[in-house]
């Protein structure tokens, strides 16, 4: 069933943005999905590496208190103990309704600008089990799974929503990259896709997502649970203590038709020397749109400040040729 790549995106394929659906199929059917060797925080290293050699800072653990404005532009930002560090571009890849309303204040963005971003919907939050097993997904033929409770997508995304896992996305990474398990195991995401709410009390429910995604991953590969060796739940309260989105959401705004490409606020924002990265901003959320993301909000920063050259097209001596 090709709806099924649409529950990756969070949404049953009914709601679902076609633009982005159809990216999506794409990429999985025609190029064929693809996972970083060692597992993605080596990416996240290269990037860091890249910064530090170019001379750039990583603050961990500094979080921003405000985004100062001075005469109607940026002016850098004021961290929350209290230091100011003066900037006339500040990228923002936090929470857009964080980034607005908190860092920046209402005062300084235009009227019309908010009443959009309010109309926005935020993308749905997850419950994952992340689990080590010496269960043998490659002689059960084992790939990067959906699994449904029923033909009925949004009837299964329904029953998801409501507790009872009925559609829910499971990722076997060590079936690609041995070296993330020890010989003989492997490590396995069972993600079911949940409502963004701030105030709920997930702490009261793991428990029972813990079951209920082990017992859905058990109905298509039997035998799992009883192979399972660790196993930790993340609830939205997870996502959103890691990533400061208000109710942990997965993919910045929901990718559904109001929410995709230009429907998402721009990269540079309404308040001169303020642009926005990453899944709340254009291309959209997923891993993969944030890259892009951050790749062509840098490059509009660095033309605004006069730097490099506003025809150069994104070519590298590692990729092919284009025509």
């Amino acid at each position: 069933m090709c709806g099924l790549s649409g529950l990756l995106l969070g949404l049953p394929p009914s709601r679902l943005s076609f633009l982005t659906f159809a990216q999506s199929l794409h990429a999985w059917v025609v190029e064929g999905g693809f996972c970083f060797a060692g597992g993605a925080q080596t990416f996240t290293d290269a990037l860091v590496e890249a910064i530090v050699r170019s001379g750039g800072e990583l603050m961990l653990g500094t979080a921003v208190a405000e985004i100062s404005v001075s005469d109607g532009r940026v002016a850098g930002v004021v961290l929350d103990d209290g230091v100011r560090l003066q900037a006339d571009r500040v990228v923002s890849n936090a929470d857009a309704m964080r980034t607005f309303e908190t860092l920046v204040g209402t005062d300084h963005l235009p009227s019309r600008f908010m009443r959009k971003l309010g109309r926005l919907r935020a993308a749905p939050s997850a419950v994952a089990l992340c689990a080590a097993t010496g269960f043998d997904f490659a002689a059960a033929g084992a790939a990067e799974t959906v699994l449904m409770s029923g033909w009925d997508l949004d009837a299964s995304y329904s029953d998801t929503m409501g507790g009872n896992p009925g559609a829910v996305v499971m990722r076997i990474p060590s079936l690609v990259d041995p070296s993330l398990a020890p010989g003989g195991e492997h490590v396995a995401v069972v993600i079911g896709f949940v409502g963004a709410e701030p105030k709920r009390r997930w702490e009261d429910e793991t428990e029972h997502w813990r079951d209920a995604l082990l017992a859905a991953a058990d109905s298509t590969f039997p035998g799992f649970r009883d192979g399972v060796t660790h196993a930790e739940v993340l609830t939205p309260a997870s996502y959103q203590r890691m990533s400061l989105t208000a109710g942990g959401a997965t993919y910045g705004w929901e990718p559904s038709p109001a929410g995709a490409g230009s429907g998402r606020p721009a990269p540079r924002s309404p308040l001169p020397g303020l642009y926005l990265a990453g899944a709340w901003t254009q291309p959209g959320g997923c891993f993969l749109r944030s890259t892009l993301s951050g790749v062509f909000t840098s490059r509009l920063a660095m033309l605004d400040s006069g730097i490099g050259d506003p025809h150069a097209g994104f070519s590298h001596e590692s990729l092919p040729a284009l025509g």
